[in-house]
């Protein structure tokens, strides 16, 4: 099993902001943000398996264990740049399991935003994993409606629901210790009308960041941030000033 770390810019920057995408998606979901994130940053995403270049990879058996091999491929990064990790929903978790291990083996993180998510320990009784194709579909078009129009193509469902399904496995039996921490500075952006998250959920993150855990609500769902990422783009200026500024 293993993970790709794709560059979206084409430009050198002085720290490299690193993208975790959600359930089902890819880098190429974040690359509109190549023409307006600030010039200060490079912008780089995490490609899980079962999915573009990785599509025949065996899924991850768990968080854990895809966070370990996105830490590994990021090590020679980390030690050489600044790195700040970017993970929406699922990928929040990831991004959060991936800091925790790189500063484990004495790499620096300059920071980490996630949006979407609710704390690490928290868990969900969701089992969205186990519903049928159609129940699935209909969940996540309720999200995102461009992903349910994708899903309404029978060709394209058979290509992307198993996809999409394991990684809500992954999701949905994840549950990180209450003690899991990271040290580097940390922002958590909440859109004021995502279902996916809770207010206990959200305030719970403290616990995992007690270095420095910043709180930012927006207006918006749950994919606000591909219309307005620029909330998202404060949080990485904020956090890079904390670091190395």
């Amino acid at each position: 099993m293993t993970v790709h770390i794709d560059t979206l810019t084409e430009r050198s920057a002085a720290a490299v902001v690193v993208v975790f995408p959600h359930a089902g998606g890819s880098p190429r979901f974040f690359a509109p943000w190549s023409s307006s994130l600030p010039e200060t940053f490079e912008l780089a995403g995490v490609t899980y398996p079962g999915r573009d270049a990785l599509l025949d990879a065996p899924s991850a058996p768990d968080i854990p264990a895809l966070a370990a091999d996105c830490a590994a491929e990021l090590a020679p990064l980390a030690r050489s740049r600044p790195v700040l990790l970017f993970g929406h929903s699922m990928g929040g978790h990831v991004a959060f399991e991936t800091a925790r291990r790189l500063e484990g083996i004495g790499c620096p993180v300059a920071g980490l935003v996630v949006s979407g998510a609710d704390a690490p320990s928290r868990g969900t009784i969701e089992r969205w994993h186990l519903a049928s194709d159609v129940e699935l579909a209909d969940h996540i078009g309720e999200l995102d409606p461009k992903i349910r129009a994708v899903l309404a193509e029978p060709a394209l469902a058979r290509m992307f629901l198993p996809t999409i399904r394991a990684d809500y496995h992954l999701v949905e039996t994840y549950r990180a210790d209450p003690w899991a921490t990271v040290s580097c500075p940390t922002v958590v952006v909440s859109g004021d009308s995502d279902p996916e998250i809770t207010p206990d959920g959200i305030a719970r993150w403290i616990e995992h960041a007690p270095g420095g855990c910043r709180f930012r609500f927006t207006r918006g769902g749950h994919f606000s941030l591909a219309t307005d990422p620029s909330e998202i783009y404060r949080c990485l200026d904020e956090v890079l000033g904390t670091r190395v500024g």
